[in-house]
Formats: C-alpha cells, sequence, structure tokens
C-alpha cells in the first residue's frame, strides 16, 4: 500500500495477512529515507536510514523496538558500531578513524565512557582506564620496540607516574610533580 504522512511524506507499506504492518519504506519530514521492518506485534526491528547529512545508519532493535546496535558512518568517514542499553545509554563502541586506527570504548550505566582500547599515534597498542570525565588516570601499553609500559595520571590527567622497561630490559620508573618536573627515578 502506498501512503502519505500527515505532512504528506510518501510511504510504501506492506502489512502481512493480519494486517499487521510488517516492512515501510518512507521519506521521512526531514528528508531522509528510512527502511523499517517490523515483527508479528508490529513492533520495530530492524531500520536503515540515511539522515539528512547523507550519513547512513543501520537499527537493530529489541522487542520494545528500542535501539539497542547501531553502525554508521560518522562525519569524516569513520565506520562505528555501538551496543545501547536498555536506557538508550552507549555502553559498548567499536570505531576506527578515518586514517583506519580502531578504538573500543566501554562506557558505564551513566554514558560515561571509562575504558578505552586504541591504538596510538605511531601504531602502538594502548589501554586507557579513565575518570567519570574521560581522562586517562591509567595506561598501558607496548612503544614500537616492543617496550611495555603503564603511566598514572592525576585527577587534572597530567602524567605523574611512569614505569616501563627500556631498552637493555632494566625497569623504570620515573614520577613528576604537579608541576610536570621530573622529582623522582630508578
Amino acid at each position: 500500500m502506498v501512503s502519505a504522512g500527515p505532512d504528506g511524506s510518501p510511504a510504501l507499506e506492506m502489512h502481512d495477512q493480519n494486517g499487521n504492518l510488517r516492512f515501510k519504506v518512507s521519506v521521512e519530514p526531514d528528508g531522509s529515507p528510512t527502511l523499517l521492518m517490523g515483527n508479528q506485534n508490529q513492533a520495530a526491528r530492524f531500520s536503515v536510514s540515511v539522515d539528512p547529512d547523507g550519513l547512513p545508519a543501520l537499527f537493530m532493535r529489541d522487542q520494545n523496538s528500542d535501539i539497542r546496535l547501531k553502525a554508521s558512518v560518522e562525519p569524516g568517514g569513520a565506520p562505528t558500531l555501538s551496543m545501547l542499553d536498555r536506557n538508550g545509554n552507549n555502553r559498548l563502541m567499536v570505531s576506527a578513524d578515518a586514517d583506519g586506527s580502531p578504538t573500543l570504548i566501554m562506557s558505564d550505566r551513566n554514558d560515561n565512557p571509562r575504558l578505552r582500547v586504541y591504538e596510538g599515534p605511531n601504531g602502538e597498542p594502548a589501554l586507557a582506564m579513565l575518570d567519570q570525565n574521560g581522562a586517562a588516570q591509567f595506561t598501558v601499553y607496548v612503544d614500537l620496540d616492543g617496550h611495555p609500559a603503564l603511566s598514572m595520571s592525576d585527577q587534572n590527567g597530567e602524567v605523574r607516574f611512569v614505569e616501563y622497561v627500556s631498552a637493555n630490559g632494566e625497569p623504570a620508573l620515573v614520577m613528576y610533580d604537579q608541576n610536570g618536573a621530573h622529582t623522582k627515578g630508578l
């Protein structure tokens, strides 16, 4: 059945033998093309759209039609996969920057990023534990030569403690004061 919404936007709908809406292709009032598939109870379970800025997104929904998984391409070309909780908070996100650098972010129940696994500026793997404001407090990484290191930061995000294995295999420790001056080390 071809129909129009209250605002006159066009839609093509398909219903099952019981009259339940199962498939809909429409143009939303903002001009976004949308494809929606529903279950036998007419709950939306899957949709695909292109927003007014031309960015595509795919949504998978739970039995209440709440979005639980979103795959999209963000401005700048970064592909992103987000998993949301029942409250709509982003709990796990996997993305790749426009240059291809991967990132995984886990967020708390309040939608605050708390753990980030990422590729550093030189391609080194890193894991950062974040405070409630998203600042790295504890970071573990391996440099390009394969040497492991960890750092701890203060509440302002300033690195205060670094422990690493040097090129000769010896452990090393460096501490910094609140002004960033080297205070102690091994």
